[in-house]
């Protein structure tokens, strides 16, 4: 992580250093020009028109597109390449400042630099094909230089943009679909340029000033037709989004699905469903713009009642936090830090007053959601409350089906399903399967003589020790009685036996009935008279060596339990081969 952000660090500081070096040379070369009279009252109205592109830009699919080239490229014909990077850095510097009320250096160092180079690139080359400043040459004149300045203004955009993206490990598809609503916007400002031109033609102030209050109007419609747009959208997505979170019979499913979904319907840096385990809310789903971060993310535990994901799970409520507060709310930014952004909005996911998690958005620009968002998202949450506890209830129902009721291990009708499952697969793929048989030695005599509670917790206690020492893809099961079946796939005999050896060693050195109190006095009391030592026998089968279906591996694991551990003494393991000549 310390060399992704050193290489970040340099990379800002070796483009603000290439930058500033192109704006030197383009200053001395192109040095500003006096003006004089309307010149000063145009050149404010390029200012102002700048700003309020960068304060209203143009909401498509969750994308914000800003209508600048259309601006900038009539300030430079006009007035040169020098005033036309001032103005544009001075407006986003302004806004920003107004916006944030604080400036980051790497913001001020990425934005800052982009535009510059940007500029002064898209510059370089209208001069190189023969392009020459002010509107007195013929308006054709100018439609080969105009249309190279726009092409080179937004390839070069797209390259510095993907250069912060490898600089920042960010995710590509970030970078594709951004680039996907730049090209349209690209045909949106060179249509605006044009009109601008033929306005410098003009000269009137009368003529600009009325340009620039349709523009003014032409964009506060478009952000009110894209709002309007982006809400069917936001609603459109949801709809679909409900009818396949329903369909999703595992919650894991369930929760990738929502995280995915998440962003697509609000715009942020990152997102967060959290659910509360042991004490603390921790994010089982996380959606961030890098992998590296999205690790980071996970680390994550927030306690009830903490910064705002915490508020919003004991209130039961959403909450929305900017970056500006006063008083004991600062408190809850200042917890928030461990998720970051400067907005932070959650929103619990309640079913039938039990709440199931919270979803967490996080966005690096302060007030960056509205009310209108805070009410989709909580269309969002009360359908994903509803699917999230579907799925968790036909798991919980699959479980009881599967899974043994004392000890927790699936059941023998899961693994007559999964033996014959792994083997079909093991067949097609070539590989290998091995099947322990494990039967509890003098079991009958455990619950003779301590009774069939203290046998019952062992078989739990046994049943923990084999999960603990087995792998997250291996499969336990209850065989029947005192008897376990343990699936390995992928695994060889020689680590079959490794396996099968490692389980036995843990469960006759386990101090099992240590643990067993019993329910009367004399319990204690027995189980210190009697010492009583656990042991287990074992048989390996494996595919291919001993069997050629389903059927003869579990005939010849139980064969090699009985003949080769059982009746040579117990305590012991034994693979088929041992017992072949027997057999």
């Amino acid at each position: 992580m310390q060399s992704r952000y050193r290489r970040y660090i340099v990379g800002i500081a070796s483009l603000g250093v290439i930058s500033l070096s192109m704006l030197l040379y383009s200053m001395f070369s192109h040095p500003f020009t006096l003006l004089t009279g309307t010149a000063w009252i145009i050149l404010l109205f390029y200012l102002v028109m700048l700003v309020m592109a960068w304060q209203f830009p143009i909401l498509v699919a969750g994308q914000r597109i800003h209508i600048l080239a259309g601006i900038v490229t009539p300030l430079f014909i006009q007035f040169g390449v020098s005033y036309a990077v001032a103005l544009t850095c001075l407006s986003w510097f302004a806004l920003e400042l107004i916006i944030n009320h604080e400036l980051k250096w790497t913001r001020v160092s990425v934005n800052l630099s982009m535009l510059i180079l940007q500029t002064i690139l898209s510059a370089f080359a209208y001069f190189a094909v023969g392009g020459k400043l002010g509107f007195s040459q013929p308006t054709f004149a100018l439609f080969v230089p105009v249309s190279v300045f726009f092409i080179v203004h937004f390839i070069s955009n797209e390259l510095l943009s993907l250069l912060f993206t490898y600089l920042r490990d960010a995710k590509i598809e970030n970078w594709l679909v951004g680039t996907q609503w730049d090209l349209i916007a690209v045909l949106m400002d060179f249509v605006l340029a044009w009109l601008f031109i033929f306005l410098g033609h003009d000269g009137s102030l009368l003529a600009y000033f009325s340009v620039g209050i349709a523009f003014v109007g032409i964009l506060y419609i478009f952000r009110l037709y894209s709002n309007l747009v982006f809400s069917n959208r936001q609603l459109s997505l949801i709809s679909t989004l409900t009818g396949e979170m329903l369909m999703q019979a595992k919650e894991k499913d369930f929760l990738h699905k929502l995280i995915g979904a998440m962003p697509k319907i609000l715009a942020a840096n990152a997102c967060y469903v959290f659910t509360y385990q042991k004490g603390v809310l921790v994010p089982i789903e996380v959606y961030g713009r890098t992998h590296e971060s999205e690790e980071g993310m996970l680390a994550v535990e927030v306690e009830p009642g903490e910064g705002v994901t915490g508020e919003a799970y004991e209130r039961q409520q959403e909450v929305l936090k900017g970056n500006r507060f006063s008083g004991p709310q600062a408190a809850y930014f200042e917890q928030d830090q461990k998720i970051g952004g400067s907005t932070v909005l959650a929103i619990p996911l309640v079913y039938n007053h039990e709440v199931l998690g919270v979803m967490t958005f996080i966005h690096v620009q302060p007030n960056a959601y509205s009310k209108r968002d805070i009410e989709m998202v909580r269309i969002l949450a009360n359908q994903a409350a509803i699917s999230w506890s579907n799925a968790r209830r036909f798991e919980q129902t699959r479980l009881e089906t599967v899974t043994d009721s004392l000890t927790g291990a699936y059941n023998y009708r899961y693994f007559s399903f999964a033996i014959e499952e792994m083997f079909q697969r093991t067949v097609r793929e070539k590989g290998n399967l091995t099947l322990l048989l494990l039967d509890l030695d003098h079991f009958k005599w455990v619950n003779d003589a301590y009774g069939h509670e203290a046998g019952n917790e062992i078989l739990t206690e046994v049943t923990k020790i084999l999960t603990k020492n087995v792998r997250d893809e291996d499969i336990v099961c209850r065989y029947g009685g005192e008897e376990f079946a343990i699936l390995l796939p992928e695994t060889t005999l020689l680590v079959g036996e490794q396996v099968a050896e490692r389980l036995r060693i843990a469960i006759e050195q386990a101090p099992l009935l240590n643990k067993w109190k019993g329910t009367m006095p004399m319990d204690a009391q027995l189980a210190q008279v009697i010492p009583l030592r656990i042991t287990v026998s074992v048989g390996v089968a494996t595919y291919p060596d001993h069997a050629e279906s389903s059927h003869t591996l579990i005939l010849h694991a139980d064969r090699a339990m009985y003949v080769g551990a059982k009746q040579a003494g117990r305590n012991r393991v034994s693979s088929y081969s041992m017992i072949k000549e027997r057999v």
